[in-house]
Order: structure tokens, then C-alpha cells, then sequence
């Protein structure tokens, strides 16, 4: 999971949708017009995009781009999840990897931000695994016993496709596996987070963004304020 400036890539999604014929409020217009008419649900659409600028300010990104800006952003933002439709377990070819991260770094740029790949760097890697073991739900009696023994099924299955990465038996396991660990320990929201949690996290970033040398992690107190404004969102599209 990232918790980077990109947000799990909300604002590159968000201003992607916003090109022509990729409207990302399309869904919020056909619930809202039925209910309070179209008028009142545009004037909801400018409320949300206006509440959607706050949060791409948050986290780093420049929500004012012109419209060529835009479409090349959906063009890119369609090869990039071509590309990962592609990923095996094992990961994503060298040919293709160089090409996702040169479409992340071009997109970036677009947005006003510096692009760093985290996984590529080991010091970063580490840093934001730190993250995601904090942001975890804490779990107890047979929750966490079956976590225990997913991720044990998880490494076995991982050694059988190091092993032989033709197995399709084996990749469905493991891709089955990994997806019922994500859904035992979906990350908490930085406002479930105790104080002295919000403190580990906020040296974590520190230290992350030190290391890259730009803001890779947000600050907990910017992370609680876009969770803030998200639920805004939700309430205006149900």
C-alpha cells in the first residue's frame, strides 16, 4: 500500500478523468439528477471539484493544468494501467517497468511534482514496509492466527513460483492468498491512529523524505485533513 504524495494515485486518477470522454463526475451526475435535478447537481459537481483541488494541493500536485495537459494524462494513465494488467507475480518485465515509470515521471512532471519509485530504492522500501506494518489493524485470536497462516501459505506459494513461474495453479493460490491478507488488514485511516502512532509515522516521513530528497510522505496532519475533506466528498455523492 502507498501512502505516498500521489495518494494511492487519486489526483492522477482525478485529473486524468477530467479530460474529454473520461468524466470523473459522470456517476455523480446521473445519481444527483434524478433526485434534486440537474441544476442542483451541477452545482454539487463544482462543490466536489472545488473539495478535490484542496485535496490535490495537499498532497503536492498543481490542479490547474490546461486541457492538452489533461488528455495526455488520461493517455498515459491508460498505457500505465495497460502495462499492469500485464504483471505477473514476479513482477513487470525490465522493458516494461522502465516504460511505467517513465509514464509516472512524465505525468508528475504534468502535475507540478517530482516522481520517486519507492520499490526501486531499498532505504525507501523499507521505510514505507515500516508504514503499512503500522497502519495495519491490530489484530487478535483467530484473525490474527489466520494471519499467520496466509502469510505462511503466501511465502510458500511465492518459493513454488520462483521455482516454476509457469504454474498457473500456483499463481492463482498465491494471487488468491495475497488478496484475503489485504482484506484481513485494510489500512487504518490516520484519525484511527493514537498520538504516539502519528509520531512513529511522522519520523517515518521524515526520514523517507530526507532520503529522497522531496516529499514522497505526507505529514500525519495533512493526511487527516484529506481524509477530512474525502468524507465531504461522500457525503455529497452518496
Amino acid at each position: 500500500m502507498a501512502i505516498s504524495g500521489l495518494g494511492g494515485g487519486s489526483v492522477f486518477t482525478r485529473l486524468a478523468q477530467s479530460a474529454p470522454g473520461l468524466k470523473g463526475s459522470a456517476l455523480l451526475s446521473n445519481i444527483t439528477s434524478v433526485t434534486i435535478g440537474a441544476q442542483a447537481a451541477g452545482q454539487n459537481e463544482l462543490i466536489v471539484s472545488g473539495i478535490e483541488k484542496q485535496i490535490q494541493r495537499l498532497q503536492g500536485f498543481n490542479p490547474n493544468i490546461s486541457e492538452p495537459q489533461s488528455r495526455r494524462l488520461a493517455e498515459a494513465r491508460a498505457e500505465i494501467q495497460q502495462i499492469e494488467r500485464n504483471q505477473s507475480p514476479a513482477g513487470l518485465s525490465e522493458r516494461l517497468e522502465k516504460r511505467r515509470i517513465q509514464l509516472f515521471e512524465e505525468s508528475y512532471k504534468i502535475l507540478g511534482k517530482r516522481y520517486v519509485d519507492i520499490d526501486s530504492n531499498p532505504k525507501l522500501k523499507a521505510i514505507q514496509d515500516k508504514i503499512d506494518k503500522l497502519l495495519e489493524p491490530p489484530l487478535r485470536g483467530e484473525k490474527q492466527a489466520r494471519l499467520e497462516r496466509l502469510r505462511k501459505l503466501e511465502q510458500n506459494y511465492q518459493r513454488q513460483f520462483f521455482r516454476n513461474p509457469k504454474n498457473e495453479s500456483n499463481i492463482r493460490q498465491l494471487t488468491n492468498t495475497t488478496r484475503q491478507i489485504a482484506s484481513l488488514v485494510p489500512p487504518r485511516l490516520f484519525n484511527e491512529l493514537s498520538p504516539a502512532e502519528r509520531r512513529e509515522y511522522d519520523a517515518l516521513a521524515k526520514q523517507g523524505n530526507d532520503i529522497a530528497g522531496t516529499e514522497v510522505f505526507l505529514s500525519s496532519q495533512t493526511q487527516i485533513k484529506i481524509e477530512s475533506l474525502q468524507r465531504t466528498i461522500g457525503r455529497f455523492t452518496g
